[in-house]
């Protein structure tokens, strides 16, 4: 579950969804939480929060045509650029895949690129 029982910091961790369905009376997770603070009536509640989730670095096109155009073999990326662009459907998220592997140091970087 999503529960459990700090003995050293005298506490019971439950999770934010597991609180929400213990605020249902009579569900499982109520009653678990119930027999818990029976058990250890000096403990306290704490609840764990998930991390924030880093967000995805999606450069535009415009973004990656001006880093592409600024690199010594320019006009070679430029084909392999057009070349993934025309492989897919969904061809950004292709191109996007292409241009991170190709360029790995612009995700960790997540570079702002004037337009």
């Amino acid at each position: 579950m999503n529960c459990s029982v700090c003995f050293d910091t005298r506490t019971l961790v439950v999770t934010r969804s597991f609180l929400k369905k213990a605020s249902v009376p009579f569900s499982e997770e109520y009653e678990m939480l119930t027999r818990l603070t029976q058990l250890h009536p000096t403990f306290t509640i704490d609840v764990k929060y998930a991390a924030p989730r880093r967000p995805q670095f999606m450069p535009s096109y415009d973004a990656m045509l001006s880093f592409i155009h600024r690199q010594d073999n320019a006009e070679e990326l430029m084909k392999e650029f057009n070349e993934a662009k025309q492989m897919r459907r969904n061809a950004y998220m292709h191109v996007r895949h292409w241009f991170l592997t190709r360029f790995p140091e612009m995700e960790q970087a997540r570079v702002r690129f004037p337009a």
